[in-house]
């Protein structure tokens, strides 16, 4: 019995963190994130650093946790693991990090952390089936 009462009270307590929250992490307010969640993301190229080797993407559509950022512009890292490809109709043919232009319209897998969004994957004018 003193089991469920405790169960009970920690999913009630969880439900009341997450109406807190507003059900959804953070790039920015750390406690409600969940480290190393993975993103996925859509948008266009506002600006590529070149020398930090990192985008800034203009959000169109994200998962559900990051979907309060739908319009927003983030930088996004690339490490030597990034992979890149760019997509001519139905064929996709690899690229690297220089083929990155502004205007280019992304899908991106990435891991977020409470500060940063790092891609795994990049891939230019992905078609949506």
């Amino acid at each position: 019995m003193k089991k469920t009462l405790t169960m009970a009270a920690l999913v009630g307590l969880a439900l009341v963190l997450m109406a807190v929250s507003g059900g959804h992490a953070s790039l920015a307010k750390g406690p409600t994130q969940i480290p190393n969640h993975i993103i996925s993301l859509t948008g266009t190229i506002a600006a590529v650093d070149s020398s930090r080797q990192r985008i800034a993407v203009t959000i169109q559509m994200t998962n559900n946790p990051y979907m309060y950022q739908r319009g927003d512009t983030e930088w996004v890292n690339t490490t030597s693991s990034t992979l890149y490809y760019v997509w001519l109709g139905d064929v996709r043919t690899v690229s690297t990090f220089a083929a990155l232009k502004v205007g280019q319209r992304v899908s991106i897998n990435a891991v977020a952390s409470s500060t940063t969004i790092t891609a795994s994957r990049v891939e230019v004018n992905k078609p949506r089936y």
